[in-house]
C-alpha cells in the first residue's frame, strides 16, 4: 500500500485561459505537486517519469481536447494509458457538457468522478478530493494495521517456540 506523503496533480486542458484560471483558484489543503499541461502528449511523458514515485497520482483532464487536431484523443480515450502507465492514479474528468450520454460513456472507463465545468466546479472538486484522500488514509491505515498484527503473530510465534524448545531441552 502506497503510503501517501505528497500528491501529483495533473491537470489537462487545451484551453489555456482555464488553465490559467485553474492553476490561480487550486488550493488543496494537502502537500501537492500541481503540473499542468495544454496537450496530452506532453502530460503522458510527464506521467512516465514520474510513475516510479510513491506518490498518489490525480489526473483532472479536460473530456475534449484540442478540437482541431483529428488524432487527439479524448480525456476518456486516455484513461486505459493512464492505467497502464500507472494503475493506481486516480482520473477526474471535467466536462464543458452535462450530457448524460457522455456520462454514460466515462463509467465504462471508471473515472473516480465527472465533473462539469461551472460555478461549482471547484466546490465539486474539493469535496472528491477530500473524499479520496480520506479513502486512501483509512486504506492505508488498515495495511498498516495488518501489518502490526502480522508482525505481533510472528513474534508470539518465535516466543512460543522458544519456550517450548527451552521447555522440552530443559527435561
Amino acid at each position: 500500500m502506497r503510503s501517501i506523503r505528497n500528491i501529483d496533480f495533473y491537470f489537462i486542458d487545451d484551453d489555456l485561459l482555464y488553465l490559467s484560471f485553474f492553476r490561480k483558484q487550486f488550493k488543496p489543503k494537502f502537500n501537492f505537486n500541481l503540473y499542468t499541461f495544454s496537450s496530452s502528449d506532453a502530460f503522458l511523458n510527464k506521467l512516465k517519469r514520474d510513475q516510479n514515485n510513491n506518490n498518489l497520482k490525480v489526473v483532472i483532464i479536460d473530456y475534449v481536447l484540442n478540437t482541431e487536431d483529428p488524432d487527439s484523443r479524448s480525456g476518456l480515450e486516455l484513461i486505459p494509458i493512464i492505467k497502464e502507465i500507472d494503475e493506481f492514479a486516480e482520473v477526474i474528468i471535467l466536462s464543458g457538457y452535462d450530457n448524460m450520454d457522455v456520462k454514460a460513456t466515462g463509467s465504462t472507463s471508471h473515472p473516480l468522478a465527472f465533473i462539469q465545468k461551472n460555478d461549482h466546479t471547484f466546490v465539486r472538486l474539493d469535496s472528491v478530493l477530500n473524499t479520496l484522500i480520506s479513502t486512501y488514509e483509512i486504506k492505508r491505515r488498515r495495511f498498516d494495521i495488518k501489518v502490526a498484527y502480522f508482525i505481533l503473530a510472528g513474534i508470539s510465534l518465535v516466543a512460543i517456540i522458544s519456550f517450548l524448545v527451552a521447555f522440552l531441552w530443559g527435561r
